[in-house]
C-alpha cells in the first residue's frame, strides 16, 4: 500500500524553450495550493520542480527522469506538459486516487485530436490492431481504470516505477523514455524495439510460424514507450476520469462528445489487457534472451 508522505514530488516538464502561460499559471497556483495546506496544518508535498529543456522530447523526459532518480529522494514524479492547464489541486485527485487505489502510475485525461480524426483522449490501449487511442471517458469515473499507456500531459509516477525501468533499460541510452516500434502480430503477439533491424530475426521467427503482421510497424512516441516499458516490468498505466485537464495544442482541443467515435473503435472494455500483456512480456523477454 502507497503511503502519503512529505515532500516527496517533484513537479516536471519538458519544453524546447516555450510554455504556455496558461500552463505557468497552473504550476504557479499548484505551488500556492500546497502552500497553503501546510497553512491549515496538513502536509505539504509539492516543494521543487524540473525542467527538461532542448529539441528532443524524449531526451528531454529521460533527462528528467535521470534528475529524479539521481538527484532526488522524492517518491512522486509529477509530469505535466506546457500547454496543459490543470486544476490547483490536482495534484491532490492524482495523490488520494493513487494511494488509495495503490496505483504507480496514474494521468488525468485530457483531450487530443489527430489527423483527419474525431477527438480522442490521451489515453490508448493495446489491440490486436495495434495502438488505438481511447474516443470517450468511461461511464464509471469514481475509480481509476486501466489503460495501456497514457500523455504525460498531467501524469504521476511513483519512483520505484522509474528506477526498476531504468535498471531494465540500464544500456540504453534513453533508459526510461525513449521512441521504440511496435509489431503487431494477428495472432495477438507483439514486438518491441528500437529499430527494424534489433526485431527482423523474431519477426521472421513469428511469420514462419503461420502469424502476420495484423497493421504496419508503429513508432510509439517517448511517453508510449515508457507506459509499455513499465507495463513489461509489471506496473499498469491507469487513468482518472475524474479529473479532466484542458489541452491547447496550440488552439484549446475540444471535449469529444459521447458516442463521437469512428466505426470499427473498440468500446472502453477491452477485457483482453491482461492477457495480451502477459503474451507482450514474454515476447520481450525472450528477445532480450536472443
Amino acid at each position: 500500500m502507497i503511503t502519503q508522505g512529505e515532500n516527496d514530488v517533484l513537479l516536471a516538464f519538458a519544453d524546447n524553450g516555450h510554455v504556455a502561460t496558461c500552463f505557468m499559471s497552473s504550476v504557479l497556483r499548484a505551488f500556492s495550493e500546497d502552500a497553503s495546506r501546510e497553512q491549515r496544518g496538513m502536509k505539504r508535498r509539492l516543494t521543487e520542480y524540473y525542467t527538461g529543456t532542448g529539441p528532443y522530447i524524449h531526451d528531454n523526459r529521460a533527462r528528467i527522469a535521470r534528475y529524479f532518480l539521481e538527484n532526488t529522494n522524492k517518491q512522486w514524479l509529477w509530469m505535466v506538459d506546457n500547454d496543459i492547464q490543470f486544476q490547483d489541486d490536482a495534484l491532490y485527485y492524482l495523490l488520494e486516487a493513487a494511494e488509495e487505489h495503490d496505483t504507480k502510475i496514474l494521468g488525468g485525461a485530457y483531450w487530443n485530436r489527430y489527423p483527419g480524426s474525431a477527438c480522442y483522449l490521451s489515453w490508448l490501449v493495446f489491440t490486436p490492431r495495434g495502438i488505438v487511442a481511447v474516443p470517450e471517458l468511461p461511464s464509471d469515473t469514481s475509480k481509476p481504470v486501466e489503460i495501456s499507456a497514457c500523455g504525460m500531459g498531467c501524469t504521476i509516477i511513483h519512483r520505484e516505477v522509474v528506477q526498476d525501468i531504468a535498471d531494465m533499460y540500464a544500456n540504453d541510452p534513453w533508459d526510461t523514455y525513449g521512441a521504440d516500434i511496435l509489431l503487431t502480430f494477428d495472432d495477438g503477439r507483439s514486438l518491441v524495439g528500437r529499430s527494424m533491424d534489433e526485431l527482423k530475426d523474431k519477426a521472421e521467427q513469428y511469420e514462419s510460424e503461420g502469424a502476420n503482421l495484423a497493421c504496419p510497424p508503429q513508432r510509439m512516441g517517448e511517453d508510449v514507450t515508457f507506459c509499455l516499458r513499465a507495463r513489461y516490468a509489471g506496473y499498469p498505466t491507469y487513468g482518472l476520469p475524474s479529473l479532466v485537464v484542458e489541452h491547447f495544442k496550440p488552439t484549446f482541443m475540444p471535449h469529444g462528445l459521447p458516442g463521437e467515435k469512428p466505426e470499427g473503435v473498440p468500446s472502453f472494455d477491452l477485457s483482453d489487457r491482461g492477457e495480451v500483456a502477459e503474451r507482450d512480456k514474454a515476447a520481450l523477454l525472450a528477445l532480450k534472451e536472443d
